[in-house]
């Protein structure tokens, strides 16, 4: 009898243990749900320019900040120091691992490499609020400062800097044709009038006769001396002339069409020069230069 009571009791115990573990666990559930933050799915900070935290923060920000991110061209920036962004790792959920090659000139300095040395570096970001981040950097590879906490600049900084970029983009752009645009020259010797009888005119010497390396131009049968010679504009070139030895200048311009054939245009009805030219075969720049070693 006390057995078979024994029993009704541990049973009764088994079944409220059991009640009790099946309603804590959703409980539990329920509550981990709530604390712990929810994962944001491929999260990267905002491109644009922060601030470290402490005073002037909006004379900082007004300055272009401290921190550039700018993942969207692969690209941070710090004070002296420019990276690349080699790869992006989400090593847990709100914080990025990047990997970057960077240009420390004062890094470099110290450690007497060349100025374009790149330090293979590793970047720490994580979220911290909406507009905040912990910011973590190797130096040389190495994690030896602490992280810090780096703030979103205000709307208007973030304008001034995207401006500023746009200009340097474009003055980038300007240099770059500049230095793929070479000043062009025309070819010394006889250009002749293109069409029927080309030849002709070319061994007659009678069209235009181009000297600029000792001054000299002809145009049928006008003898000039180049005094100036302008080239401010792409392909193209001016020439002021005193022609048959009389005072009083002259002028045409002359502007490349292709490799062999330039238009030329006269100020001044004794020139007639108005119209493409076409640069004449090897015979006729034989004769040319010919007369003028004769000279």
């Amino acid at each position: 009898m006390n057995n078979r009571r024994l029993l009704r009791r541990l049973l009764s115990l088994a079944l409220v243990l059991a009640l009790v573990s099946g309603a804590a666990t959703p409980v539990m559930a329920r509550e981990t749900a709530k604390t712990m933050p929810a994962p944001a799915e491929g999260w990267h900070p905002k491109d644009g320019i922060y601030a470290y935290g402490g005073k002037d923060f909006d004379v900082r920000c007004s300055d272009f900040g401290e921190l550039s991110i700018a993942l969207a061209r692969s690209k941070i920036m710090g004070y002296e120091v420019s990276c690349k962004v080699t790869d992006r790792t989400a090593v847990a959920p709100e914080t990025l691992k990047i990997g970057l090659l960077c240009l420390d000139y004062n890094l470099a300095a110290h450690l007497r490499k060349p100025d374009e040395w790149e330090f293979k570096e590793v970047m720490l970001l994580r979220r911290i609020n909406e507009t905040t981040l912990s910011v973590q950097k190797t130096t040389n590879g190495q994690f030896t400062d602490p992280s810090a906490q780096a703030t979103y600049c205000p709307e208007r900084a973030q304008r001034k800097y995207t401006e500023m970029l746009r200009r340097e983009r474009e003055e980038k752009k300007a240099e770059a044709a500049a230095k793929t645009l070479e000043k062009w020259i025309p070819k010394d010797g006889v250009y002749a009038t293109p069409g029927a009888g080309f030849n002709d005119r070319c061994l007659k010497l009678d069209g235009l006769v181009l000297g600029l390396s000792d001054g000299s131009v002809s145009l049928g049968e006008n003898k000039c001396n180049i005094y100036t010679r302008s080239d401010w504009r792409p392909n193209e070139i001016n020439l002021q002339m005193i022609c048959n030895g009389k005072t009083g200048s002259n002028e045409i311009y002359i502007r490349k069409t292709n490799d062999r054939t330039i238009m030329i245009r006269g100020k001044d009805a004794l020139m007639k020069a108005d119209g493409p030219v076409e640069y004449c075969g090897e015979e006729a720049q034989r004769v040319y230069r010919k007369q003028r070693a004769a000279q």
